[in-house]
Protein backbone atom coordinates (compact mmCIF):
# COMPACT_ATOMS: atom_id res chain seq x y z
CA UNK A 1 0.00 0.00 0.00
CA UNK A 2 1.15 3.45 -0.33
CA UNK A 3 0.39 6.58 1.79
CA UNK A 4 0.03 9.91 1.32
CA UNK A 5 -0.87 12.38 3.65
CA UNK A 6 -3.31 15.70 2.10
CA UNK A 7 -3.75 18.79 4.89
CA UNK A 8 -6.33 17.32 6.73
CA UNK A 9 -5.89 13.47 6.62
CA UNK A 10 -4.59 10.23 5.14
CA UNK A 11 -5.48 8.85 2.00
CA UNK A 12 -4.08 5.13 1.46
CA UNK A 13 -3.63 3.80 -2.29
CA UNK A 14 -4.33 0.00 -2.38
CA UNK A 15 -1.80 -1.51 -4.84
CA UNK A 16 -3.47 -4.84 -5.30
CA UNK A 17 -7.42 -3.67 -5.63
CA UNK A 18 -6.04 -0.35 -7.56
CA UNK A 19 -8.81 1.75 -4.82
CA UNK A 20 -7.90 4.58 -3.12
CA UNK A 21 -9.05 4.73 0.99
CA UNK A 22 -9.31 8.20 2.84
CA UNK A 23 -9.27 9.00 6.37
CA UNK A 24 -10.43 12.24 7.70
CA UNK A 25 -8.27 13.65 10.13
CA UNK A 26 -10.93 14.80 12.75
CA UNK A 27 -12.34 11.07 12.77
CA UNK A 28 -9.32 9.59 13.31
CA UNK A 29 -9.12 8.72 17.32
CA UNK A 30 -5.55 8.73 18.25
CA UNK A 31 -3.90 11.32 15.76
CA UNK A 32 -4.03 14.60 17.67
CA UNK A 33 -2.54 16.50 15.17
CA UNK A 34 -3.32 16.38 11.15
CA UNK A 35 -0.36 18.32 9.75
CA UNK A 36 1.66 15.16 9.06
CA UNK A 37 4.97 16.32 7.74
CA UNK A 38 6.83 12.57 7.37
CA UNK A 39 5.36 8.72 7.09
CA UNK A 40 7.40 5.72 7.39
CA UNK A 41 5.79 2.12 6.82
CA UNK A 42 7.07 -1.03 8.28
CA UNK A 43 5.61 -4.55 8.50
CA UNK A 44 3.68 -3.69 11.58
CA UNK A 45 2.61 -0.35 11.92
CA UNK A 46 2.98 3.22 9.86
CA UNK A 47 4.78 5.53 11.51
CA UNK A 48 3.18 9.41 10.97
CA UNK A 49 5.38 12.49 12.12
CA UNK A 50 3.24 15.69 12.95
CA UNK A 51 3.58 19.14 13.96
CA UNK A 52 3.16 17.96 17.07
CA UNK A 53 5.17 14.70 17.85
CA UNK A 54 5.08 11.41 16.88
CA UNK A 55 1.76 8.88 16.15
CA UNK A 56 1.97 5.20 15.40
CA UNK A 57 -0.89 2.90 13.08
CA UNK A 58 -1.09 -0.50 14.53
CA UNK A 59 -2.12 -2.54 11.24
CA UNK A 60 -3.16 -5.62 12.53
CA UNK A 61 -5.21 -4.01 15.63
CA UNK A 62 -6.22 -1.01 13.68
CA UNK A 63 -6.01 1.66 16.59
CA UNK A 64 -4.00 4.55 16.35
CA UNK A 65 -1.68 5.98 19.17
CA UNK A 66 -0.14 9.05 19.40
CA UNK A 67 3.21 9.46 21.96
CA UNK A 68 2.57 12.09 24.21
CA UNK A 69 6.12 13.00 25.31
CA UNK A 70 7.43 13.74 21.91
CA UNK A 71 5.26 17.12 21.89
CA UNK A 72 8.25 18.60 23.77
CA UNK A 73 10.78 18.19 20.51
CA UNK A 74 7.70 20.00 18.11
CA UNK A 75 7.64 19.09 14.77
CA UNK A 76 9.12 15.81 13.60
CA UNK A 77 10.81 16.72 10.51
CA UNK A 78 11.72 12.86 9.41
CA UNK A 79 12.07 9.26 10.50
CA UNK A 80 14.08 6.17 9.99
CA UNK A 81 13.64 2.91 11.14
CA UNK A 82 16.94 0.90 12.59
CA UNK A 83 17.13 -3.05 13.89
CA UNK A 84 14.66 -2.66 17.59
CA UNK A 85 14.49 1.20 17.02
CA UNK A 86 12.66 4.04 15.18
CA UNK A 87 15.11 6.97 14.81
CA UNK A 88 13.03 11.20 14.82
CA UNK A 89 14.19 13.59 13.44
CA UNK A 90 12.33 17.09 15.19
CA UNK A 91 13.00 20.87 14.97
CA UNK A 92 14.63 20.05 18.34
CA UNK A 93 17.05 17.37 17.57
CA UNK A 94 16.94 13.72 17.25
CA UNK A 95 14.94 11.06 19.44
CA UNK A 96 14.82 7.69 19.62
CA UNK A 97 12.37 5.07 20.40
CA UNK A 98 13.08 1.75 21.63
CA UNK A 99 10.25 -0.46 19.71
CA UNK A 100 10.46 -3.35 22.49
CA UNK A 101 9.82 -1.98 25.12
CA UNK A 102 8.01 1.59 23.98
CA UNK A 103 10.45 3.90 25.43
CA UNK A 104 11.45 7.20 23.97
CA UNK A 105 14.42 9.15 24.62
CA UNK A 106 16.08 12.70 23.17
CA UNK A 107 20.04 11.81 22.19
CA UNK A 108 22.02 13.50 24.00
CA UNK A 109 23.82 16.88 22.28
CA UNK A 110 21.42 16.79 19.16
CA UNK A 111 18.91 18.81 20.85
CA UNK A 112 20.63 22.36 19.31
CA UNK A 113 19.90 21.32 16.07
CA UNK A 114 16.95 20.94 13.66
CA UNK A 115 17.22 17.43 11.46
CA UNK A 116 16.47 17.99 8.09
CA UNK A 117 16.98 14.14 6.89
CA UNK A 118 17.72 10.76 8.50
CA UNK A 119 19.05 7.52 6.79
CA UNK A 120 19.74 4.15 8.41
CA UNK A 121 23.68 3.04 7.10
CA UNK A 122 25.14 -0.37 8.53
CA UNK A 123 26.71 1.39 11.27
CA UNK A 124 25.07 4.37 12.11
CA UNK A 125 22.29 6.14 12.07
CA UNK A 126 23.27 9.23 9.76
CA UNK A 127 21.46 13.21 10.24
CA UNK A 128 21.50 15.98 8.36
CA UNK A 129 21.11 19.69 9.79
CA UNK A 130 21.65 22.91 8.36
CA UNK A 131 24.97 22.92 10.40
CA UNK A 132 26.26 19.68 9.02
CA UNK A 133 26.16 15.65 8.97
CA UNK A 134 25.82 13.76 12.20
CA UNK A 135 26.13 10.30 12.84
CA UNK A 136 24.76 8.33 15.80
CA UNK A 137 26.27 4.74 16.30
CA UNK A 138 23.35 2.46 15.99
CA UNK A 139 24.16 0.86 19.48
CA UNK A 140 25.57 3.82 21.51
CA UNK A 141 22.82 6.72 20.65
CA UNK A 142 25.96 9.08 21.01
CA UNK A 143 25.66 12.25 18.62
CA UNK A 144 29.13 12.72 16.75
CA UNK A 145 29.83 15.55 13.75
CA UNK A 146 30.69 13.47 10.58
CA UNK A 147 33.78 15.04 9.47
CA UNK A 148 35.73 14.87 6.01
CA UNK A 149 38.94 16.64 4.98
CA UNK A 150 37.23 19.12 2.63
CA UNK A 151 34.68 20.19 5.33
CA UNK A 152 31.72 19.12 3.06
CA UNK A 153 30.13 17.18 5.78
CA UNK A 154 30.22 20.72 7.59
CA UNK A 155 27.39 22.37 4.62
CA UNK A 156 23.72 22.45 5.28
CA UNK A 157 22.27 18.30 4.57
CA UNK A 158 18.85 18.38 2.29
CA UNK A 159 18.67 14.93 1.28
CA UNK A 160 20.52 11.49 2.14
CA UNK A 161 20.44 8.04 1.03
CA UNK A 162 22.39 4.77 1.29
CA UNK A 163 23.26 2.49 -1.42
CA UNK A 164 25.72 -0.33 -1.50
CA UNK A 165 27.37 0.68 1.78
CA UNK A 166 27.75 4.56 0.35
CA UNK A 167 26.04 7.41 1.67
CA UNK A 168 25.00 10.22 -0.31
CA UNK A 169 24.44 13.64 0.96
CA UNK A 170 22.92 16.48 -0.85
CA UNK A 171 24.02 19.67 -0.21
CA UNK A 172 22.66 23.28 0.23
Amino acid sequence: DTYRAPARGITRYHTKSKTWEYFEAAQIIGLDNPQITTILPDSANIWFGTHRGLTRYNRKENRWFTYRDSRQWGRVTALARGHRRLWIGTQSGMAVLNLKDDALRLVKGSENFRITTLVTGPKNIWAGTRFGLYKCPREDIVWHPAQDPDNHTQRSIVALSVSQDKLWAATD
